[in-house]
């Protein structure tokens, strides 16, 4: 896994201005405008697989598919940040997943979430649905809403 982070284009221009952006003529004939997990949050759930199998997991975590999470894997141990549960939470707060103290941080106006270590290096994380996050990793911890 290798550090990604989803942001909005004016939060990446402050933190990155020399920033070069691929051209959208590709070649190709698509919209690069339109959102293609559209569908995903107003179905609220994948359309591309019935989620019925997935549903005891769902159940037992409590967090709806298309619920986008943080997701980090330290020592062997996967975790998950889901975002209804990030946003009651301060903006950084300290976190132990495996054997490290992560440092998790929220900047709820982009809604974008990343990870720090102790010495204040990012972390590769994924944000994403999910759906997806526990197709990959089914054994994960979750950050629990009273914690």
């Amino acid at each position: 896994m290798l550090p990604a982070e989803h942001s909005t284009w004016q939060r990446w221009r402050t933190l990155h201005p020399n920033t070069v952006v691929l051209s959208l003529d590709t070649g190709y004939k698509r919209d690069y405008g339109l959102d293609p997990y559209r569908e995903y949050v107003e179905e609220g759930k994948p359309t591309f697989r019935d989620s019925e199998d997935r549903k005891s997991s769902r159940t037992r975590e409590n967090i709806g598919w298309m619920e986008p999470v943080l997701g980090v894997e330290a020592d062997g141990t996967e975790k998950a940040y889901p975002f209804s549960v990030l946003k009651k939470r301060p903006s950084e707060f300290d976190d132990r997943v495996g054997n490290k103290t992560l440092r998790i941080h929220l900047e709820r106006e982009s809604k974008t979430a990343w990870v720090t270590n102790e010495s204040g290096d990012v972390v590769p994380s994924a944000m994403v649905y999910w759906f997806a996050w526990h197709d990959f990793y089914p054994q994960t911890q979750v950050l629990e809403k009273n914690r």
